[in-house]
């Protein structure tokens, strides 16, 4: 079950009305907060079928600039981007109704997701000996780790493990590493002030500035500045 949890269709199902309150067990107030988080995501063949999501089919129709169309596979070089989209669920819609289940489990395996527009900023991206400027933008990924028992499935451990950081070219739809369409990027942390008097964490990569606004306990904050003393 929990391979499960890093897949794409996991991300969609989590986006569902109703699923987070369920895992927060009714806690409104903390599943709000989370789904700040989110972008929208809904799976491809309803999108095309449920008069409930008519604004998104139309918005996807005219605009799917705005849009990402993923499968359930990693490592880039695989979503659907632009007109594609459109040629993709109209293509397989009409399959869809014409015949075949087969055609409608691959339709239910594609993600729709609502683009995100980072900023952009230049950087240096080194590839096969050879340093580039380029328009950049970058994705910060947490990673976390966490101990079952297997049997019980009572949670053992849990803990923040690291963080990763790719940059790629911003014209570039795709941002895989292993694909040639992104670099890996390493951060550094650092104290700085900004638009309040608390002092808070950020991650500088390159020319880019990353600046969390993140609630910290005190004991957290100053454990970290310690850290960063015994460091220098």
């Amino acid at each position: 079950m929990l391979h499960l949890i890093g897949c794409k269709k996991m991300q969609q199902q989590l986006c569902r009305p109703g699923v987070l309150e369920e895992l927060f067990e009714g806690d409104r107030a903390k599943a709000a907060e989370l789904r700040q988080c989110f972008v929208p995501m809904y799976p491809a063949d309803a999108v095309m079928a449920e008069a409930v999501l008519e604004d998104v089919r139309n918005s996807v129709l005219n605009d799917p600039l705005q849009f990402v169309l993923k499968p359930q596979r990693e490592g880039g070089g695989y979503n659907i981007w632009g007109d594609a989209i459109v040629e993709t669920l109209r293509r397989n819609d009409q399959c869809v109704r014409g015949r075949g289940v087969r055609r409608r489990k691959e339709l239910a395996s594609l993600i729709l997701m609502k683009r995100i527009h980072p900023k952009e900023f230049q950087a240096i991206h080194v590839k096969e000996g050879e340093a580039v400027v380029h328009p950049s933008s970058s994705e910060i990924g947490f990673y976390s780790a966490v101990l079952y028992n297997a049997q019980t499935m009572e949670m053992i451990r849990r803990e923040d493990v690291g963080i990763l950081v790719r940059t790629k070219d911003a014209s570039s739809f795709e941002g895989g590493v292993s694909a040639g369409f992104a670099v890996l990027n390493s951060p550094i942390v650092v104290w700085c002030v900004c638009c309040s008097q608390s002092q808070i964490p950020a991650f500088a990569a390159s020319s880019l500035h990353f600046c969390f606004h993140v609630r910290e306990t005190a004991e957290r904050r100053d454990r970290g500045r310690a850290e960063v003393r015994q460091d220098m």
